[in-house]
């Protein structure tokens, strides 16, 4: 257990109190929560990277954090009438085959595909799209709110196709966990 790991456990611990503070207190109240725990995944890969503590538990732990917060914000906002169904469905069915996608791999004793840059571009524009949800008011900026979310779709669906490329070129050529 090193100091990068450690931050992502306070992470996922810090998901749950995000979710009670925006059903009690709204989405601007748990904005800067929000915000804070982003920030951490940026402060533990880079501490990871900068000492050298990159490891395995970690390579599993923080893509998990990424998600587990992605969708409580996302069903919070749901929930809260703040987003369309469309949107939910679509990036939890894309969710759920990259899941069984990396289950497959790991099965097979493939490594998991490493992330790309166009996977971190997209992260950050999830995450950059529910702040500003939070933030919009969605009884007048509904259509920006549909803008926003068809961004994320877009973005999500060709991240996760450039994986899936890579996904079928591991496929064929499998490599050995280490």
């Amino acid at each position: 257990m090193n100091l990068p790991n450690i931050i992502t456990l306070i992470r996922i611990a810090m998901i749950p109190v995000f979710a009670i503070i925006y059903f009690q207190e709204g989405p601007l109240i748990a904005l800067p929560l929000f915000v804070l725990i982003f920030l951490t995944d940026m402060l533990d890969g880079y501490l990871a990277r900068k000492r050298n503590q990159v490891t395995k538990l970690g390579q599993i732990l923080d893509p998990f954090a990424d998600k587990l917060l992605q969708v409580t914000a996302i069903v919070c906002l749901y929930l809260t009438d703040r987003v369309p169904i469309w949107f939910i469905v679509i990036l939890f069915a894309k969710e759920l085959i990259m899941i069984s996608m990396g289950y497959r791999m790991l099965h097979k004793g493939s490594t998991p595909i490493p992330a790309r840059w166009y996977g971190k571009v997209t992260t950050s524009v999830i995450y950059g799209a529910i702040a500003a949800i939070f933030v919009l008011n969605p009884e007048t900026m509904g259509l920006w709110i549909n803008i926003i979310c068809g961004v994320v779709v877009a973005c999500s669906i060709g991240s996760f196709a450039a994986y899936g490329v890579s996904y079928v070129k591991m496929g064929k050529e499998p490599k050995a966990v280490e």
